[in-house]
Parts: structure tokens; sequence; C-alpha cells
């Protein structure tokens, strides 16, 4: 393996993250000589540009501030979740309720039931059923949204500070 071999071997293991310390001193050893293969000349000032990168101070601590707000806001998600179910829930036995109030408790047939009640008042049973589910339902969806739109403002500060 020639000189230039080497050298392009060292910078895809540097590239690629795998290149130990020596073998970076040996790449910034060669860039900093006098020969160096005209074919390298582009991959010289990418090596030496990316060479000097400086990760700023702060860094470290601003991203463990990401990741706990971030964690913070999973939490938050998770409590509003379980927020919708039980609103699921209370969707579920209101409902269950209501049918079982309406519904006569003797074994009677849907006939009977029917039968004994006029079209006015199966229509008027049946809208106030369909507007006490339309309200818990959207009250437990406004929730949801809230939560979703919270999260996803958070999540995009959090984002745009990275």
């Amino acid at each position: 393996m020639n000189k230039t071999d080497y050298i392009r071997y060292l910078l895809d293991e540097y590239y690629n993250g795998t290149l130990s310390l020596s073998g970076e001193r040996e790449l910034r050893s060669y860039f900093a000589g006098d020969y160096i293969d005209p074919e390298l000349e582009a991959e010289r000032d990418m090596f030496l540009a990316l060479g000097d990168i400086q990760v700023p101070d702060e860094l470290e601590e601003r991203l463990n501030e990401t990741i706990y707000s971030l964690d913070r806001e999973r939490k938050t998600r998770r409590i509003g979740l379980r927020r919708w179910i039980m609103r699921a829930g209370a969707v579920a036995a209101t409902v269950a309720i209501v049918v079982t109030l309406v519904l006569p408790s003797g074994k009677m047939t849907d006939e009977e039931i029917i039968g004994s009640m006029t079209r006015e008042e199966v229509a008027a049973h049946t809208t106030r059923v369909l507007e006490l589910m339309s309200r818990t339902i959207n009250a437990g969806s406004e929730s949801a949204g809230r939560a979703t739109s919270v999260a996803i403002e958070v999540i995009n500060s959090q984002s745009d500070n990275i």
C-alpha cells in the first residue's frame, strides 16, 4: 500500500469515527508536512477544517437541560394521556348510566318500550343522550388537543435551543 492509499484509509477511518488518536496524529502530521499528494489537497482542507471546530463549553450543560426538559414533557404527556383515558371511561360510564335510566327495568320488549313512548318522547330522550355524549367527548378531545399543542410547543422550543 503506497502512502496516498494509506492516508486515504486513515481518512476513511477518521470520517467513520473509528480512527485512533495515533492515526489522527499521523494525519495531522502528514497534512502539516511540506509534500502532500495533489489528489489529497481537497481532503487536506476538509481535514484541517474539521480539526478547527471548537465545541462550546456550555454545550454539555445545554444538552443536559434539553434532555431533562424533554423527560419532564414526556411525563406530562403521560399524565395527559391518563386524564384522557379517565375522561373516556367517564363517557362510557355516563352512556351506560343514561341507557340504564332510559330503559325501563322490567322485561319489556323493544316494541313495548317504544310503544309506551310517543315519538316526541323517543326523540327527546335520544337527543338528550346524544348531547350528553357529545359534551363529554368534546371535553375530552379539547383536553387532549391542548396537551398535544403544549407538547409540540415545548418540543419545538427545545429543538431550537439545541
